[in-house]
């Protein structure tokens, strides 16, 4: 594996890019498929976000969240919507949500930490600069930078957030960005105003 966004564009084996990437989770790699390097994602090397123990899996870890009992339709993640790499195909997990970064719409499996007295798996989401899209069924999130950037962009150049979105996707498959997944610039103001004035009534508090 090659990582395009660590300095130097070093080469991994897959166990080395997944150590590697515990504190960068949202940087792109490829993978040589014999001819060339081919785009792939962190999640087929195994990478999964730990929310606790200093990014250690917790001992008390569970196959599934609580919260992914109850549906909400409009934030299923399909595996249509999960980029092609070459290798064996990538099947999402029940953990695997759709997190958008500023480098790009990136899928990778999240879990939370279940030990005695832990905290509600929206403050985890918050404590590690995930803001979710929802708070029913955790299955997509916009990482505070993201949500910083496109206000700097908003305020300095005017860009709708249509526009900051379909930025977004063109980072995540320059060559195909009609295949990412579309549905969540539409989550963009909203949240934004929601941090923005949350951050005022904190300050001015």
């Amino acid at each position: 594996y090659k990582c395009q966004d660590c300095l130097g564009e070093p080469l991994y084996c897959t166990g080395c890019c997944q150590s590697q990437h515990h504190r960068n989770p949202f940087h792109w790699i490829s993978q040589w498929n014999g001819q060339f390097f081919k785009q792939s994602c962190l999640a087929h090397v195994g990478l999964v976000i730990h929310l606790g123990h200093d990014g250690r899996q917790c001992l008390e870890l569970t196959d599934r969240w609580d919260l992914f009992d109850e549906e909400e339709p409009e934030d299923q993640l399909k595996p249509e919507d999960l980029p092609s790499a070459s290798g064996l195909e990538f099947q999402p997990k029940e953990n695997t949500m759709v997190i958008i970064d500023k480098s790009g719409v990136h899928h990778l499996e999240v879990r939370c930490y279940h030990c005695p007295n832990a905290l509600s798996s929206e403050i985890q989401m918050f404590r590690h600069g995930f803001f979710p899209t929802s708070f029913n069924r955790l299955k997509t999130a916009f990482t505070f930078r993201v949500l910083d950037d496109f206000l700097l962009d908003n305020l300095e150049c005017g860009t709708l957030a249509m526009n900051y979105y379909s930025k977004l996707r063109r980072m995540t498959s320059s060559m195909f960005p009609h295949l990412v997944l579309v549905m969540p610039y539409l989550h963009l103001k909203e949240i934004i105003l929601t941090k923005h004035l949350g951050r005022t009534e904190t300050e001015s508090s």
